[in-house]
């Protein structure tokens, strides 16, 4: 088995077939995924839509079965997961005559190799809702432009797709599609993983994060979740989505869990922590060991933290009706000094608000006060995330940026070197994202020398 280096690409895989998020039509091309001004619709479905002639010829040997398909509901669109569905339904079929397993021995693989956890599904009401829900669709859609499988070859075709799906995502980790890619579906998960996946366009690529001595299948692993969030939101979020429990170290060690939860010690020479437990237990602190809190106290940390779940809840809601002046309104209460001095600075609901901010901050165009956000997230998604994390380096990125548009300088070099020390090993030299921040490095070189030698003495 081959060794690979940490930053090293273990290898890299074009979708057995994947679709463009509906969020995305009219932004991107359908086939090759990539942003684009000049899309040119197909002109017998007038739904699809790419970016060239090559990228329109490549996709045809599967739309040219999808096109009826679609032409005969329109204007409908179907969602999603039902048009993943008529894909791989279409891609299966075309297999006698392709080969469909990927390239590198170690990595091949073909759709039947997949697992479909059917008894799992079936024992499980909202898979079981939804599959009922893509299969009546599927045929009206499908009404006299192709043959269904029978029900239970449906059921397992339906396990694999939704079992071994990965969310395409763009160089700012934003969802542009989903797709299905047979070599990387062998990877399985830890919260500690050696290895990260990202995509430039279509291809799905996996580099190491660690030095990693025998490369192979069983001892790859990649993160199925965000780390941002607790042991037990991870541990449910994969029963939920994959049917398996995580053994990772990081699930057995729950001090950073504790760190999370934690509120400002109320001894005024102690910087520790209190834990408060999922029931409002108020643990030890972690550092003077104090365990008896007054009543004032106890209820001020309980109040703080039933608030600030009601107000991230509503953040979530301002957002989706895109609402942002309110979703900014609702950050600042999070982060009001009142709130905070309870608050300990790693605590998640902490970190979520600032997160938050950042980002509606940015939308907003409140540069000093997305920066003041950024500043204060670095150290806590250093802290929470695994090393070499993709979202510690595109942080450092934004930082970095606003840090250059504000024209402090050496801070932006400093942040934007230390997101490159990331994106390379990440991502690599050769991904536009990685590229777009050395010309930013480039810049900011050039813009900090004009200015020293502007303040040289005459």
């Amino acid at each position: 088995m081959k060794s690979v280096l940490k930053g090293e690409q273990i290898f890299e895989e074009r979708p057995f077939t994947h679709i463009l998020d509906h969020s995305q039509q009219g932004r991107r091309c359908h086939y090759c995924l990539e942003r684009s001004e000049h899309l040119k619709k197909c002109t017998a479905c007038g739904f699809l839509r790419y970016c060239s002639l090559t990228c329109q010829r490549c996709d045809w040997p599967v739309h040219r079965k999808e096109c009826p398909c679609l032409k005969q509901v329109s204007p409908n669109v179907p969602l999603d997961s039902v048009r993943l569905m008529l894909r791989i339904l279409i891609r299966t079929q075309l297999l006698e005559k392709e080969d469909h397993s990927t390239t590198e021995t170690v990595w091949r693989r073909s759709f039947n190799d997949l697992m479909s956890h059917i008894d799992e599904i079936q024992e499980d009401p909202g898979r079981s809702q939804q599959f009922v829900q893509i299969v009546y669709t599927l045929r009206g859609l499908c009404q006299g432009q192709l043959d269904l499988p029978p029900v239970k070859q449906l059921m397992e075709v339906f396990g694999r797709v939704t079992i071994n799906s990965f969310t395409i995502c763009d160089g700012d980790l934003q969802s542009v599609g989903v797709g299905l890619y047979l070599g990387a579906s062998y990877l399985d998960h830890s919260c500690q993983p050696n290895a990260v996946v990202s995509f430039q366009g279509q291809k799905l690529m996996v580099r190491a994060l660690m030095d990693i001595p025998e490369v192979s299948p069983s001892n790859i692993f990649i993160s199925y979740t965000d780390q941002l969030s607790f042991t037990e939101d991870r541990q449910r979020q994969l029963k939920e989505q994959y049917y398996f429990s995580c053994q990772c170290t990081r699930c057995q060690d729950n001090s950073l869990d504790r760190l999370m939860k934690s509120f400002v010690c109320p001894v005024p020479t102690c910087t520790g922590a209190v834990c408060r437990t999922e029931v409002g237990e108020l643990l030890p602190c972690g550092s003077c060991g104090m365990n008896s809190y007054d009543e004032s106290y106890r209820r001020k940390v309980e109040e703080t933290f039933h608030h600030l779940i009601q107000d991230l809840q509503q953040i979530e809601q301002a957002k989706k009706a895109k609402d942002l002046d309110k979703v900014l309104s609702l950050c600042q209460k999070c982060l009001h000094p009142d709130t905070v001095s309870v608050l300990h600075s790693y605590n998640l609901l902490h970190v979520q608000a600032l997160d938050r901010g950042l980002d509606v901050a940015i939308d907003l165009e409140l540069w000093e006060q997305a920066l003041s956000y950024g500043l204060q997230l670095i150290p806590l998604y250093i802290k929470v995330y695994p090393a070499a994390s993709p979202q510690v380096g595109l942080l450092l990125l934004k930082v970095g940026k606003l840090e250059l548009y504000l024209q402090r300088l050496e801070h932006a070099l400093q942040h934007l070197q230390q997101g490159e020390s990331i994106i390379r090993i990440t991502h690599g030299r050769f991904h536009e994202l990685y590229r777009q921040l050395s010309e930013l490095i480039s810049q900011c070189t050039d813009e900090l020398r004009t200015h020293m030698e502007h303040s040289k003495p005459s």
